[in-house]
Formats: C-alpha cells, structure tokens, sequence
C-alpha cells in the first residue's frame, strides 16, 4: 500500500521544518479532500505554513498566544471557533498536500504546537 514501516508522525512541538506524510493515492486538496490543521502557539505578528513541495503557502496576519488555537479546515480558517478568512486575517491561500512526503515549513513562531488531521483516500 505504499506506507512505510515507521509510524508517520502528524503532531510537531517546536519543529519549524518537518514532514506531513499523505499515504493516500490521490493528492488532499483543501477544496475537496481538506485536510484540519491545528496551531497553537506564540505569534508575534504573523503566521505562515509552507508546504514546499507544493509551493504553497497560507499566512495568518495577527498575532496569536498558547491560549488561541487556530484551526484550518481546508480552505476556511477559524481562531477560537469563529472564522477569520477576511482580507484582515488571512491571505486568504490555502495549502494542498501530495501524495508521499510533503516538506512543510513555519514561519513566525518558534513556541507552538502544530497537527494535521485527515482521512487516507485508496
């Protein structure tokens, strides 16, 4: 089935360059297969997660504390429970994932904690 041995990690505390593994046969679009990802952390003044191996990035232009948990559900993304996709909050991008390895890098925080939660399609 193309999954390798070792378990894939989907939570990452402090890593600002990791890997998002999707052992899926078929690309996870955030406007059809999205993919939830959970950040909480320390933002000073933005936030950006990029996958480099799509070349694709969503940034989040506030600041953020432990306290506030930002969530994007694909396209949409929501601090607290309350959705922040205007021009004020976002640059409103998205990110995709490939399938196999996608290189994934933070910018704007080096305190947080970050999960990705989705559904493996065959």
């Amino acid at each position: 089935m193309g999954i390798p041995f070792d378990t894939p990690k989907y939570t990452f505390t402090n890593q600002t360059k990791f890997n998002f593994y999707n052992p899926s046969i078929i690309p996870l679009l955030a406007s059809e297969r999205p993919v939830t990802v959970t950040f909480k952390g320390n933002v000073a003044s933005s936030l950006t997660i990029k996958n480099t191996t799509t070349g694709q990035s969503f940034t989040y232009k506030k600041s953020l504390n432990k306290n506030q948990q930002l969530d994007i559900i694909g396209l949409i993304p929501m601090v607290d429970g309350t959705q922040r996709f205007g021009n004020d909050y976002s640059d409103r991008s998205f990110v995709d994932y490939a399938i196999g390895n996608n290189a994934i890098e933070i910018v704007g925080s080096t305190d947080f904690t970050i999960s990705f939660k989705t559904r493996f399609y065959y």
